[in-house]
Parts: C-alpha cells; structure tokens; sequence
C-alpha cells in the first residue's frame, strides 16, 4: 500500500491477536490496543482518556476471533467504539454465529493475510465517502450547465491527514474554488474525522485545517 496505518487491533481472548499484530508491525503499520495486560476493564479510554486509539487517528480496526463466539467478549468492547466513529473492521474469524457479522465492514478471506485485508479495507472504506462528496458537487455542477460524473473525486488517507482529489478538467477558477470548498465541507460531516484536510485539483494541494 505504500502507507503506514494506524490500526486499532482487538480480540475475543487475550493472545490470539499476537501473530497479527507480529505480521501488521512487521509490513511497517502501527498498532493500538484498547486493553493493557489483556485485562478486560479498565480500557485504555477510562485509565488514559487522552490516550484512546479512537479518539486519536485509526484508519482501520481488526478484530481476531478464534472458534464459533455467539457471544461477545469483553476484550471486544472497542468494536462498538470502533462502529460509531464510522472507523472500518476487518474481521478474523467465521462468520458462523457471528454477533457482528452485520455490522463489520469485511472479513479476512481465504488465503488472504490480515495485512492485505486491513489495507484493502481502507481502501473500500473510501469508496461510500467519495460518493457522499461527488453527490455533493452536482447541484454545483447542474448551475454551471453540467452533470454528474464530470468532476471526479477520490480521497486519500494519509495518516491523520485526508487528501481530497478532484479531477475538474478546464472548469473556471471560481468553480474549482467552490468545488473545493464543498468538498471540504462535505468531509467534516461526516463520522470520519481527520486533523488535517488537503484538496488536489490539476496538480495543486491546498491545506485546510
């Protein structure tokens, strides 16, 4: 992927995680854990609250599971967390009797290594938003004789940091402006949240805080 990540990795038992978090360390991402010790309570939140993964930067979660787990387990508590804040999951684990399996994003495939699932998850994560952010640019487009699909969009995670692409073509300057405006807007609605925004048009990058 060519990006370090920052991945919050949780587990249905306190050890199961160890060689994917051996493997994510090894490809050059960073993980966080909620849990110190494998001890289910206090998390990370509560004993450090300025130290909570989520509240900080993850571009992707992983939860391990291992054997069939209606149920689940208290080491599990930051998926919810992880949901809320519109924070991808990857999922290791059968989807027999899986109490999330409505709610994950995806799962680790067959054959597939949690470090390739984590980054395609990110990735695919981006997708729905890039959407969100082109639908937010038609009626702009429809003032200016225009149609959808004309403008092209697509975001970059970068760390804490968001990069916001927009193919504009030869559109006049003001236009582009207000393209780019909107776009921004548009981001920091949304549950996702990154400290610093950037948008890319024919080759240029403005910061946004």
């Amino acid at each position: 992927m060519g990006t370090s990540l920052n991945l919050l990795v949780l587990e249905s038992h306190a050890g199961v995680a160890d060689h994917s978090i051996e493997a994510l360390e090894a490809a050059g991402h960073r993980v966080h854990r909620c849990h110190d010790g494998g001890r289910a309570f206090p998390c990370v939140g509560v004993t450090s609250p300025h130290e909570c993964p989520i509240d900080r930067h993850v571009d992707a979660a992983l939860l391990v599971r291992r054997g069939v787990a209606p149920a689940t387990t208290p080491l599990e508590d930051g998926v919810p967390c992880a949901l809320r804040a519109g924070i991808p999951v990857v999922e290791d684990g059968t989807d027999l009797l899986d109490p999330y399996a409505e709610h994950i994003t995806t799962r680790v495939t067959t054959g597939e290594s949690v470090v390739d699932a984590c980054e395609r998850a990110v990735v695919e994560s981006m997708q729905p938003l890039e959407a969100d952010v082109a639908a937010a640019l038609v009626p702009f487009l429809e003032a200016n004789g225009m149609h959808a699909g004309e403008v092209g969009v697509r975001l970059e995670p970068l760390g804490d940091a968001l990069r916001i692409h927009l193919r504009t073509g030869d559109l006049p300057p003001m236009l582009v402006g207000q393209l780019s405006v909107k776009a921004v807007d548009t981001v920091r609605t949304m549950r996702r949240s990154w400290s610093t925004i950037e948008v890319t048009t024919a080759g240029t990058a403005t910061p946004t805080d």
